[in-house]
């Protein structure tokens, strides 16, 4: 789970916002008016949100809901784990 976390961080920050970002830079230096800006920002925004995946619903929902579950499921499991691991070691100290 942990490597895909970081994957999908990975994907995100270098492989779509940081290359629309140095597009973005490139078109900010052919502006020629306000309105510019704005056109070749909305580009950006559409892009990486394109580009990240966030637009396709079902997309989005799988991974809110089932890697959602999964991650609290794991949570769980490892509250219990950690109570059971605490209970054994009081017991072998307290003897």
């Amino acid at each position: 789970m942990l490597n895909f976390i970081k994957g999908l961080i990975y994907y995100l920050s270098y492989e779509v916002i940081e290359k629309n970002w140095r597009n973005f830079e490139v078109n900010l230096t052919k502006i020629k008016n306000f309105e510019d800006i704005i056109t070749y920002h909305n580009q950006f925004l559409a892009k990486c949100l394109t580009e990240s995946l966030l637009i396709n619903n079902s997309l989005l929902k799988i991974i809110t809901n089932d890697l959602g579950g999964s991650c609290q499921s794991f949570i769980t499991v490892k509250k219990y784990v950690s109570m059971f691991d605490a209970n054994k070691i009081r017991t072998v100290f307290m003897k």
